[in-house]
């Protein structure tokens, strides 16, 4: 972990259904620790993966939430690692799973090549995610910067739906000072334990 350029971007996510269409728009920010965190709204989520610690911030109420973060229409579960580089906690690349069958990681399909998307060289590959308990596997493609160890753009399709999951990068900064606080629960908020199941 670590030795990341630090980045600032605009974190848009999109799902495309034959019934609706959901666009949702964050602010992504990651230090040079690879620690990463999203804003959405009033929420905030923060991630350390050399703790393997997350917390969903709530600002309002200054109350710390342990965990992957619960956002209004937004999923943003642990991404899979392609090629050693972890994709940021962020939608657009859930996987979702059968009841009892955990996800199976990305199986690589072809290399796509290079190309530049808003001015960052990028390199592509296709991927398939077998899904237990479905008869195809979703097909992705993920576009990743190799200077920023980024993935810039992604798409997740679902054969058996026609759902179309995008993520992108956009109005990406590198090299930006970041307050190191960003990415910290703050010493004024409770921890709020979620509760137990009876």
């Amino acid at each position: 972990m670590g030795n990341v350029p630090a980045i600032q971007a605009i974190l848009e996510s999109q799902t495309q259904c034959k019934s609706f269409t959901r666009v949702t728009t964050m602010q992504f920010f990651r230090d040079e620790q690879s620690r990463t965190r999203v804003e959405q709204g009033e929420l905030a989520s923060i991630h350390d993966p050399v703790t393997g610690q997350s917390f969903t911030l709530n600002p309002a109420k200054k109350i710390a939430i342990p965990g992957m973060p619960k956002m209004p229409g937004v999923t943003l579960p642990k991404a899979p690692a392609i090629q050693g580089i972890a994709l940021p906690q962020m939608p657009g690349m859930q996987i979702p799973q059968a009841p009892g069958g955990p996800p199976q990681p990305p199986q690589e399909i072809a290399h796509l090549g290079e190309k530049t998307i808003d001015g960052i060289k990028v390199s592509g590959k296709q991927l398939a995610f077998p899904v237990a308990g479905k008869p195809q596997s979703l097909v992705g493609e993920v576009w990743t910067s190799k200077d920023l160890k980024l993935p810039i753009h992604s798409t997740v399709t679902d054969p058996s739906t026609g759902c179309v999951m995008r993520t992108q990068m956009k109005n990406v900064q590198s090299g930006v000072k970041l307050d190191p606080g960003m990415f910290k629960v703050p010493a004024d908020f409770k921890i709020a334990l979620p509760a137990k199941p009876v």
